[in-house]
C-alpha cells in the first residue's frame, strides 16, 4: 500500500532523512561527478549537469574540486586507449571529446598524448 504524504509531512520526513544523514545532496553530487569523470565528461558538462538535478552551486563546485587534474587526465587517457585498441580514428576521438565537452585545447593535448 502507497503512503500518501501531505507537503507537512513530507517536509518532515525529509527533514528526519537529512538529520540523519540517510539524504545527503553534497554525498549525491560527490558520487555523481566522480561516475561522470569515469564515464569520461568535462568538468563544464559534469557542473551543468549536477545543477540540471537541482544541486546547488555550492555543491556542484565542492564535488568538483575533489577531483584533481590528474584523474581527470587519467580517465581521459584511459578512454582514449581503450578506443584506440578498438580501431577508432583521431577524428572519431576528436568527435567523442568534444561531445562529451571537453575543450579543443584539451583534446589536441589529449590526442598528442597518445600519437605524438
Amino acid at each position: 500500500m502507497r503512503a500518501r504524504l501531505n507537503g507537512d509531512e513530507l517536509e518532515s520526513v525529509l527533514a528526519r532523512l537529512v538529520g540523519s544523514g540517510i539524504v545527503n545532496d553534497q554525498r549525491l553530487a560527490e558520487r555523481l561527478t566522480a561516475k561522470w569523470v569515469e564515464d569520461v565528461y568535462a568538468p563544464n558538462v559534469v557542473r551543468q549537469r549536477l545543477l540540471d538535478r537541482g544541486a546547488e552551486e555550492a555543491y556542484a563546485e565542492a564535488a568538483l574540486a575533489t577531483i584533481d587534474e590528474a584523474t581527470w587526465r587519467l580517465a581521459l587517457d584511459t578512454e582514449i586507449s581503450a578506443k584506440i585498441k578498438k580501431g577508432d580514428s583521431v577524428a572519431k576521438l576528436g568527435r567523442f571529446l568534444t561531445s562529451r565537452g571537453f575543450e579543443e585545447s584539451e583534446i589536441e593535448s589529449a590526442l598528442a598524448r597518445h600519437f605524438d
